[in-house]
């Protein structure tokens, strides 16, 4: 089942190292999804792709697999945390 999209400001705290030269007041969610899908999915922190699952959308993880700095486990994990997301 999946929640309804939170606001930013309402990430839990032990992300915010993720986002170290961000503002997180000054993100959306919605207007940067993409932005904070990337930083929590290339993130070794379950809790954050499982949080991202939930309150993101999934054209936004599935944009994590195409960046050229994912590794190609990466980027499947990507795909498969996307395709998760869709599932409603």
């Amino acid at each position: 089942m999946r929640l309804k999209k939170m606001d930013v400001e309402q990430m839990p705290e032990r992300f915010a190292y993720l986002f170290w030269n961000a503002d997180l007041s000054s993100l959306d969610l919605e207007r940067d999804a993409r932005y904070i899908a990337s930083r929590l999915l290339m993130a070794d922190d379950v809790a954050a792709w499982g949080w991202a699952v939930q309150h993101l959308p999934a054209d936004a993880l599935a944009s994590v697999a195409k960046l050229r700095h994912a590794s190609p486990r990466r980027a499947a994990l990507a795909r498969n945390l996307a395709a998760a997301a869709g599932v409603s």
